[in-house]
């Protein structure tokens, strides 16, 4: 197990700069991009922003959630609410797409921090941060009056909290990785599951074998506090709906459009003349979801061939699609990465860098185990569903990061062979080492004189002086590398 680690107040400075420059740079660069994005492109509410926006209102109005339902999660209609009535309704969107701007930018900066916390690389932290803070899909997502952005930033907080309670477990920390879990459930109730990549991260954490103990010690206790921080939020919707609904009733009519005749995988409006919605009190009420919910598991358990098929076109989409959204409006998107002279980078490139990433980092994979273990649970758990690519982004961040570290090394190993290729083209100036050792003469280390030093000892050997010592007291000397080799550890 990793030993005790010094106190913020023993750091060193230049650490500090270290650890502080990419999620700062991250932060600036995001913020930036995605400022001038919500200001020069507002696409009004349409389909389900339409209705967040209609929420976010009763919110601004003093109406609270405004229903007797509980149909979307409350955190982003509460925050989207309050910022409207700081703001004003006559400007409340672009007052919500600003403050959706700022969660980027510190969804970019966790992106970094993350990153340098799992691979110790300030360098990768810093890459993965810019990444993520020009990536084309998460700029484009932050005009969009959805809870996609404010899901994306919990999910990364919890996991950066995730992992520095792994490396300095304490109380204090695990308590904030509980509450923060809490609230990324109120964001996104998807990601309560969260806590199972952080508990096999939190066994893994020594240098073998799995602390079982801790791992289940911390999960339970992570878990408990998140559902504590749910209880104020239930016990309205017992009190409103007459229903102990858990966050809200969206999931069991997701669960039928996934689980129904006429599922495709993606998204279908199944319609108010629906019988399941006709029998149920409208989309808001409780007992339409619980309606919904069994009937797609009695679809699901009559024809589980379709409902295989369904999953797998699911995951196939989210490894492939596109975001069709950005297809149909990214003209100015793509204008605007143009005018910013930026690389206007898609889910393609981040998935095939994340993939090769992944082979540097396999060595390393007791560290890394959060990154896979989160991305394919919740791929899993969207093949329980239906694909949109606003679902995917959240766990977009953790492919950037193995898609940073990819560049890193790439990068480092062209320019260690830049470097070990740079004498040979130095001009006529240069001197070999023999060259250099004849013309200045005997050289012999500081504080050793004498016969003894290791130059004549070597030399008395018959070896040449600065050769590795092998255990069994042999001078072993390196295999060449093959001429132009591109040698990458």
């Amino acid at each position: 197990m990793d030993g005790p680690r010094p106190r913020w107040t023993s750091i060193p400075s230049a650490a500090l700069r270290a650890a502080w420059t990419g999620p700062v740079a991250a932060f600036a660069v995001a913020l930036a991009i995605r400022v001038y994005w919500v200001r020069h492109w507002i696409l009004p509410p349409y389909g389900d922003q339409a209705s967040l926006e209609r929420f976010a209102g009763n919110v601004a109005h003093g109406l609270l959630y405004g229903t007797h339902g509980a149909y979307w999660p409350p955190a982003f209609v509460f925050l989207a609410g309050a910022v409207e009535r700081a703001f004003g309704t006559g400007h409340h969107l672009l007052a919500v797409r600003t403050a959706d701007a700022v969660l980027g930018a510190l969804a970019a900066a966790l992106t970094a921090d993350l990153a340098r916390r799992l691979l110790r690389s300030p360098p990768a932290g810093l890459a993965a941060g810019l990444l993520w803070a020009v990536y084309v899909p998460a700029v484009y997502y932050t005009d969009a009056f959805l809870a996609v952005t404010l899901g994306t930033l919990m999910l990364l907080a919890v996991c950066d909290a995730g992992v520095a309670y792994g490396d300095r477990p304490g109380g204090t920390r695990l308590a904030v990785v509980g509450l923060l879990l809490g609230l990324a459930a109120l964001t996104k109730p998807t990601e309560l599951p969260l806590v199972v990549p952080l508990g096999l991260q939190w066994g893994l954490r020594g240098s073998r074998g799995f602390d079982w103990a801790f791992a289940l010690r911390s999960a339970a206790a992570t878990l408990a506090l998140a559902l504590v921080v749910n209880v104020p939020w239930t016990l309205r919707n017992l009190h409103v709906t007459g229903a102990p609904v858990f966050v809200d009733m969206n999931g069991g009519i997701n669960f039928y459009i996934a689980h129904n005749p006429r599922a495709t995988g993606e998204f279908v409006d199944l319609g108010p003349a629906n019988p399941v919605l006709l029998r149920g009190a409208g989309y808001d009420a409780p007992e339409t979801g619980a309606l919904a919910l069994r009937a797609g598991v009695a679809y699901f358990a009559a024809h589980p061939g379709a409902d295989a098929r369904e999953a797998a076109t699911v995951l196939r989409y989210f490894w492939t699609m596109r975001d069709p959204d950005i297809a149909t409006y990214g003209g100015e998107i793509y204008r605007l990465a143009a005018r910013l002279r930026a690389p206007a980078w898609g889910f393609g490139v981040v998935r095939d860098l994340g993939l090769l990433g992944a082979a540097f980092w396999a060595r390393r994979w007791r560290r890394m185990a959060v990154l896979p273990a989160t991305v394919l649970g919740y791929c899993g758990g969207l093949a329980l569903l239906f694909f949109a690519p606003r679902f995917r982004l959240p766990v977009e961040p953790l492919l950037a990061i193995s898609a940073a570290w990819a560049a890193v090394r790439v990068s480092a190993a062209v320019a260690a062979e830049w470097r070990r290729a740079a004498p040979v083209g130095a001009g006529h100036g240069a001197r070999t080492t023999g060259e250099a050792a004849v013309a200045d003469g005997p050289q012999r280390p500081a504080g050793r004189a004498g016969p003894q030093g290791p130059a004549t000892r070597s030399a008395a050997m018959g070896r040449p002086p600065g050769l590795p010592e092998t255990s069994a007291g042999r001078r072993r000397t390196p295999r060449p590398a093959a001429p132009g080799a591109l040698r990458i550890r």
